[in-house]
């Protein structure tokens, strides 16, 4: 008798679950519960015409992403050095938005204002090892070596 009663409980509980969810998804206008009605006084879209590449202006191509569009950790003035050695053709790029393109060994030294990164050093070795170093106010802050396993090497800090 027990089981029939629970059973009982348990399709009644469903059913009136079921009713709950229907007249929630599909209540009339008048029900708080449901859809809120569509205004009948807004005007109608019409049909979106074609886009004519002669006409139509083109949109400006987005700014590639920079790491040195977000900054990070303490902001003010660093003394920044960068040291190159080895035969590697390198790209030097600084939070100033100078940079420095070159071969061998070169060690630049700046003060940048700002917070992380200051710089960014790619290397691409043609023979040999090179190494990129950048040391932030005394600090080493990033080594990268490249080899002839591995002839591409970058720094950032």
């Amino acid at each position: 008798m027990r089981l029939i009663a629970r059973r009982a409980a348990a399709v009644i509980a469903i059913v009136l679950g079921l009713a709950c969810v229907s007249a929630a998804a599909l209540g009339s206008d008048s029900s708080p519960i449901g859809r809120p009605p569509v205004p009948d006084d807004e005007p109608r879209v019409g049909a979106i015409p074609p886009l004519n590449p002669r006409t139509t202006p083109a949109r400006p191509k987005p700014k590639p992403p920079s790491s040195f569009d977000t900054e990070f950790g303490d902001r003010g003035s660093h003394e920044v050095t960068v040291t190159i050695r080895g035969s590697a053709h390198y790209l030097v790029n600084w939070r100033d938005k100078e940079s420095k393109i070159g071969v061998g060994n070169v060690t630049q030294s700046r003060t940048i204002e700002g917070g992380f990164p200051l710089a960014q050093v790619a290397m691409q070795a043609v023979r040999g090892n090179s190494t990129c170093t950048i040391t932030i106010d005394g600090d080493v802050k990033d080594t990268q070596s490249t080899t002839a396993e591995t002839p591409i090497a970058y720094c950032e800090a």
